[in-house]
């Protein structure tokens, strides 16, 4: 059986509105869909970037390849992305750095 696709922007929305609503925090979901979304980074557009970024950091899940994925993404078109982008993806660094350390 074959899943329908959904369109990029529309599941980095979802994800963003289920991490601030803060009722869904199975770490396994979070952990899953970062793994499902970070091949599609390519496709994000720069406010996308901040947003995905964002969604993760507010959940409170650690997902070090999507976050590399996204850095990697904004080095690649810095100008692409706006600066409440860029600042949402620089929160979200410091607090996956901080999970880490």
């Amino acid at each position: 059986r074959v899943l329908p696709s959904v369109d990029v922007s529309s599941a980095t929305f979802c994800l963003n509105r289920l991490a601030h609503e803060g009722n869904h925090r199975d770490r396994d979901f979070w952990t899953k869909s970062a793994a499902i979304l970070t091949p599609r980074v390519p496709e994000m557009s720069g406010d996308l970037v901040g947003l995905a970024a964002n969604a993760f950091s507010k959940a409170g899940v650690p997902v070090p390849g999507l976050i590399e994925a996204i850095s990697d993404r904004v080095l690649q078109d810095l100008g692409d992305v706006p600066t409440k982008d860029l600042t949402l993806l620089l929160h979200a660094v410091a607090q996956s750095d901080a999970a880490a350390a």
